[in-house]
């Protein structure tokens, strides 16, 4: 309630009186706190669980869970340390729904899907010395100076045009802070350099959608599940815009693999 993740009033007999989006982030959060998570991971979960709320977004897609005294947030088939928003990779065996196991309804051809799957991701060099440390200082400063972190990213851009998870960062800041146009160029030159990034795809899919180009983000979320069947929120972004478009059967079976998938998480 302090930091305003929660903002219950009162009633005049002086009760607090939680919404039901309250509720919801503080069900999520429920038994997570031992005491032995930093208020820094705290607050960034926090925000992150508000952030998804807020935007209408279902909390059934986010996971929770402690190892050892740092939290691990997953949401669809992204993962993230909350004490500093590195990523963890699922390696196919820790996977809970393998591939093989969805089927894709109406997900673009077969040809572009093995061409999706199959394009290989071009050998990096190792990062410079100055890109690495941006990058990382840009991490660092995510969760209480996101405008810092956003220079950090251009600084580490500036010292390596094709670094794409600087360019995935900045996308998103960008994005949550009210720029979706800026956010679809760094996610566009992202995919260029990694074409099979489901994550890089994903997100370009909400920035297109949130511009009103609701065509171009069903592509965008098919191209990220052809990748990452398992991608439990682009299904359901994908079932809810084939529903507005008015192919009601093939957003029903997105969705009954969106439910298939949370049920695995769970």
């Amino acid at each position: 309630m302090r930091a305003g993740f929660v903002q219950p009033r009162k009633s005049n007999a002086g009760e607090l009186l939680f919404s039901f989006q309250d509720l919801v982030v503080l069900r999520k959060v429920n038994g997570l706190v031992d005491g032995s998570e930093s208020p820094k991971q705290l607050n960034r979960t926090m925000k992150h669980l508000r952030r998804v709320v807020d935007t209408g977004q279902p909390l059934s897609g986010v996971e929770l869970r402690t190892e050892g005294d740092t939290i691990v947030v997953r949401e669809g088939s992204t993962q993230w340390r909350a004490d500093s928003g590195q990523l963890l990779i699922d390696f196919p065996e820790t996977t809970n729904v393998a591939p093989a196991q969805v089927e894709m309804p109406e997900v673009i051809s077969l040809v572009e899907v093995r061409r999706i799957r199959n394009t290989p991701v071009p050998a990096e060099n190792i990062p410079q010395p100055e890109a690495l440390s941006a990058f990382e200082r840009g991490c660092a400063l995510e969760d209480h100076d996101p405008e810092g972190a956003k220079a950090a990213y251009i600084e580490a851009i500036a010292a390596e045009p094709k670094h794409a998870d600087a360019h995935v960062n900045l996308g998103r800041l960008l994005h949550e802070s009210g720029h979706p146009d800026a956010a679809l160029k760094h996610y566009r030159v992202a995919l260029s350099v990694r074409p099979a990034d489901a994550t890089a795809s994903f997100n370009l899919g909400v920035a297109l959608e949130d511009t009103g180009r609701s065509s171009e983000a069903i592509r965008a979320y098919q191209a990220s599940i052809a990748v990452d069947p398992g991608n439990a929120d682009a299904h359901f972004n994908l079932a809810r815009l084939l529903e507005l478009c008015g192919r009601p059967d093939a957003a029903f079976a997105h969705l009954v693999i969106y439910r298939k998938l949370t049920r695995a998480e769970h």
